[in-house]
């Protein structure tokens, strides 16, 4: 399986935080969500990856190390989600000021961004990040009644795995109908040992109901080159 490209995803994190922390936010509240908020995810973010690519380097030797790997895959973008709605919560107190309910403080919601209207934040938000926030709100957001995102052990691209894959699950169902935990663990040690360790990120939407795949190495950076270049744009057209 190939593994991710730490150092690409750090120096997108560390453009991210450079611009971040060049802002010199006006009220309290806001210096709180830069410090706090922002700067407590960077780190978070940093250490999920280094447990994401440790996981995956050892993957082949314990297959174990899928639960690592999910775990990490799910602290990334917990955090990416929460770093863009702190800034959110920076433009409100320092911005927008008042005027707004909490469950409108939010990059994407249209009565946020009709009170920046006039503004360059208003204009870069729209061209250039509108539909990602969306596309991450919606398919790669593991927060409260989202489905969380999966990185399977292995994948099966074959029908004829798939039909044995399949007779490995049943004997193990009636295994374990019997009371026989020994055939039952057989069963599954050989279904698991079925298909290709290949790092493919399942994206399970709660509301079309359907399982997407996607590469895990270029969804993770092209959203890490994103949020570098949203902490870029917004942060130098702040002060």
């Amino acid at each position: 399986m190939d593994n991710i490209d730490r150092n690409e995803l750090f120096c997108h994190l560390s453009i991210f935080e450079r611009y971040a922390n060049a802002y010199s936010p006006i009220t309290e509240k806001a210096k709180r969500h830069l410090s706090r908020g922002i700067n407590y995810r960077y780190i978070l973010m940093q250490d999920s990856l280094l447990l994401l690519e440790e996981g995956i380097e050892k993957l082949p030797y314990n297959r174990y190390e899928i639960g690592k790997i999910n775990v990490a895959i799910n602290s990334v973008y917990i955090n990416l989600r929460g770093i863009t709605d702190n800034i959110a919560w920076i433009i409100y107190y320092d911005i927008i000021k008042s005027g707004l309910s909490k469950m409108k403080i939010s990059l994407y919601d249209k009565d946020f961004l009709r009170k920046l209207e006039g503004s360059q934040l208003h204009d870069i938000i729209i061209a250039k990040y509108i539909i990602w926030f969306r596309e991450l709100n919606e398919l790669r957001d593991p927060i409260a009644h989202r489905l969380p995102l999966y990185l399977p052990p292995r994948v099966i691209l074959k029908s004829s795995n798939a039909t044995e894959a399949q007779a490995y699950i049943d004997a193990a169902e009636q295994a374990l109908a019997q009371g026989n935990k020994e055939e039952w663990h057989k069963n599954m040690e050989k279904y698991s040992e079925i298909g290709e360790e290949l790092p493919i990120l399942l994206i399970d939407n709660s509301e079309t109901m359907k399982l997407k795949p996607v590469s895990l190495k270029a969804i993770l950076e092209k959203d890490f080159a994103t949020l570098a270049s949203l902490g870029k744009d917004i942060f130098s057209n702040m002060n």
